[in-house]
């Protein structure tokens, strides 16, 4: 039995958590203490129920006394993390960290965050992209004890239209359009081929590396969704454990890769995209100079140390 499937009947399935998974090692072993697929609003589940005491709609599914202890300072660790600069340094229980305006919160890489306050009744779950849980907590902080109440809200794919997308015009002008469509060979760098087509406020890019292509479909001035099978952008920079771990996704998990760009200049065309319930973000970034173009790929949110976090390449046009 694997320890994944021990969880699944001891905690996932009480709670009506039905679309999770969570990576393995090479072994099949659950890695444990990362690699947990788990949509934001099933995150809250498993905050109220820690709020509960360990209940669920009545029934125990955790161990109130484990609660307890898990949720309260069990090592300090102000001796070893500047308050400044981070909000670890506010004492560990049991794989949970305290805050310091009270309560504790579950914490995963770039800013994915349960936050539970009992004193007042308090759950937010966030997955975001961010530096860690204190660029989170300290604008929640300042809306949390300036405000008289607090709205229950759900996360949905609308809330990508609070998201800034880049700035500037839809197209770079006729000549650096037409020279960006169809199929161009690079001449140095990290890809084979690179393609943009341009619609009607749209674009489809397609990037060829090591006889494999990774996509994305961007919109002007909104998000585009591209769902469904294929190989997202993001694709080209997995986690740093990649190699050690089998993390195929099952079939269920269908992945939402948003994306906007725009032209900041004629001849400078960016791309940004976002994935849902992922910390990934990429920075596409293509000038236009003579008759060369040079791209640029990078990431943030990810931890892909020794592999590189950004590639480039350059093509002659015309």
């Amino acid at each position: 039995t694997k320890e994944s499937d021990y969880l699944a009947e001891r905690l996932f399935t009480p709670l009506g958590i039905r679309n999770w998974w969570w990576e393995e090692d090479q072994a099949g072993h659950t890695t444990g203490g990362f690699g947990l697929h788990l949509s934001t609003p099933d995150l809250a589940k498993f905050g109220q129920c820690l709020l509960d005491g360990g209940k669920w709609r009545g029934e125990q599914i955790i161990p109130a006394e484990w609660v307890a202890e898990a949720t309260k300072i069990q090592m300090e660790t102000s001796p070893f993390y500047p308050s400044e600069a981070t909000e670890d340094s506010n004492g560990y229980g049991y794989q949970f960290w305290m805050c310091r305006r009270g309560g504790f919160r579950c914490s995963g890489l770039f800013g994915q965050l349960c936050y539970i306050r009992p004193t007042d009744g308090l759950v937010i779950a966030c997955s975001s992209s961010t530096t860690g849980s204190k660029a989170l907590l300290d604008p929640l902080y300042e809306v949390l004890f300036k405000e008289s109440s607090v709205r229950e809200t759900v996360a949905s794919e609308r809330d990508f239209d609070s998201i800034p997308v880049p700035v500037g015009l839809a197209s770079g002008g006729r000549l650096s359009s037409l020279r960006l469509e169809g199929i161009h060979r690079c001449i140095f760098g990290d890809f084979e081929e690179i393609d943009i087509r341009f619609h009607e406020n749209e674009l489809d890019l397609s990037l060829l590396r090591d006889g494999r292509e990774y996509g994305v479909r961007a919109g002007y001035e909104s998000w585009v969704c591209k769902s469904g099978d294929g190989t997202g952008v993001g694709d080209l920079f997995p986690f740093v454990t990649h190699e050690a771990e089998r993390d195929d996704a099952p079939a269920w998990d269908v992945r939402k890769l948003f994306a906007a760009y725009a032209w900041t200049s004629p001849t400078n065309l960016q791309i940004e995209t976002r994935e849902l319930d992922y910390t990934r973000r990429c920075f596409i970034d293509v000038r236009i100079g003579g008759n060369y173009a040079v791209y640029r790929v990078r990431v943030e949110g990810m931890y892909c140390f020794p592999a590189p976090s950004e590639l480039t390449a350059i093509l002659k046009l015309g």
